[in-house]
């Protein structure tokens, strides 16, 4: 009488025949900042231009090549809307008139509201110069803030600072040689801040110009705008303040990319002009008579 072990407990004959599970090294990917860092490092190997140099050079450059073709076309945009002013204030007259004739005076104002916002949404739309393309300069936020973290991480141990980290990291930390003695003038060394608070003035005087240049060249149209302008100007101290306690590498970085901004609204204003606004014509009919559709037709008046 012969005796087996049962099927569960027999050794597994075929286990050998198995593929076996290798594991390797996974190779890093690269993030954004190391690609963007290695970008520059190599310019400045290649070019032999000193950082104090390059630095300034590459902020000019993103600014003509990727922000200032955005600010052209939106300033066609702004020019187009400004053209198309008498027509719109026509069209509120007309709405405002004729609605008036048929509505109750509590809905009016509202009803008027909507068909002038929507008239002015459709004649907008056939003339391809919709309100979002007037924001498309604000592009330039994320490339400077892109560019501020590139540089940043090129600083000595970057791979600890929080906003290097936001942007994905460093798999290999560059090796940025000649930051401590390539900068240009009084700041040769780029990784420290400036004692002499220059650059930071410098960056902030460029950043207060431009802001009190586009109030001269096209005075706030309302209360709002006003305002906004005011608190522009205001931000400019804590600006400074941020500017005073960063390196010198950062710092002159911003303050090119300032310089570049006043110099080109300057330049817009001088060889692109904005089309001078054109007011409705009053006559003695509409004195007196229609003075609620004036009110609101003003009220109404869209400020660029």
């Amino acid at each position: 009488m012969s005796f087996s072990a049962p099927r569960l407990l027999r050794p597994p004959l075929l286990l050998s025949r198995l593929p076996r599970r290798n594991f390797h090294a996974t190779i890093p990917r690269q993030t954004f900042l190391d690609t963007t860092t290695t970008l520059l490092t190599d310019l400045h190997t290649t070019t032999g231009l000193s950082w104090g140099v390059l630095i300034p050079l590459t902020a000019v450059t993103l600014r003509l090549v990727l922000t200032t073709p955005f600010t052209l076309y939106s300033r066609a945009k702004t020019a187009t809307i400004i053209r198309l002013m008498p027509l719109q204030e026509a069209r509120a007259h007309h709405h405002a008139r004729t609605l008036r004739e048929t509505m109750m005076p509590e809905t009016w104002e509202h009803v008027v509201r909507i068909a002038v916002t929507r008239d002015r949404i459709d004649l907008w739309k056939r003339w391809k110069c919709q309100r979002w393309k007037l924001y498309l300069p604000l592009l330039q936020l994320p490339v400077w803030v892109a560019a501020s973290a590139t540089l940043r991480a090129l600083l000595p141990k970057a791979e600890r600072d929080g906003i290097v980290s936001f942007f994905g990291g460093l798999t290999t930390p560059p090796t940025a040689e000649g930051l401590e003695t390539e900068g240009l003038l009084w700041f040769t060394d780029l990784t420290a801040t400036d004692p002499t608070m220059v650059l930071p003035a410098v960056f902030a005087a460029a950043v207060l110009a431009n802001v009190r240049f586009q109030l001269w060249a096209n005075p706030p149209a309302n209360v709002k705008q006003r305002r906004w302008a005011n608190a522009l100007s205001v931000l400019v101290g804590p600006m400074f303040v941020i500017a005073a306690g960063m390196p010198n590498l950062m710092v002159s970085y911003w303050a090119a990319s300032a310089v570049y901004s006043v110099g080109l609204s300057m330049a817009l204003h001088r060889w692109y002009p904005l089309p001078e606004r054109i007011g409705m014509c009053k006559g003695k009919a509409d004195q007196g008579k229609d003075d609620d559709v004036g009110k609101l037709v003003d009220k109404l008046r869209l400020k660029v």
